[in-house]
């Protein structure tokens, strides 16, 4: 990858952007991938709630004799995501509900993953310092609702995680 450090910019008018030959990520969302242990040629990795698809492609480059499954909840995301790994022939985009093991499980193979990665959706209360604004869209229910769901979420990683495996779980 290459980091580049000037004066904030709008990303899409940087040079390759548009045309999806350029991914701009956040480099403290990338290190956490780049902390997993390699994986043996052929054996899944596993990117649940994947779009827009840093962690993906991160993947793609820090485990490069892996076979990628990555799983998203949105039609519309799975598609976009879809278009962006083409190409990849070591990538599988699975439209499903990452809470449902049996909707992507088949992907991984019998053996299930040797990596997952999952970014679980949060209450954004990580980010207030950046972005105050995001305070006023939760409530005690709505956080209430969100644990559930990780815990949901973390029980189905779990549970397609081959022996001697590795998780990596992430919120903001």
């Amino acid at each position: 990858g290459v980091s580049l450090h000037a004066r904030p910019r709008d990303v899409g008018s940087l040079p390759g952007v548009a045309s999806r030959r350029v991914f701009v990520q956040d480099g403290a969302q990338q290190w956490g991938v780049g902390q997993l242990s390699p994986v043996g040629a052929g054996e899944a990795v596993l990117d649940l709630c994947a779009a827009p698809g840093g962690k993906s492609r991160a993947l793609l480059l820090h485990q490069p004799a892996a076979r990628l499954v990555a799983v998203e909840r949105s039609r519309r995301k799975a598609a976009a995501l879809r278009e962006s790994l083409a190409g990849e022939g070591r990538a599988a985009v699975v439209c499903g509900d990452a809470t449902r093991p049996e909707e992507w499980a088949a992907a991984c193979g019998e053996g299930g993953a040797s990596a997952v990665v999952l970014d679980a959706p949060c209450s954004a209360s990580g980010i207030l310092r950046t972005r105050p604004e995001a305070k006023v869209h939760q409530s005690r229910e709505s956080v209430e609702a969100l644990c559930e769901t990780q815990q949901r979420l973390l029980r189905a990683a779990w549970s397609r995680l081959a022996p001697g495996g590795e998780l990596l779980y992430t919120t903001c």
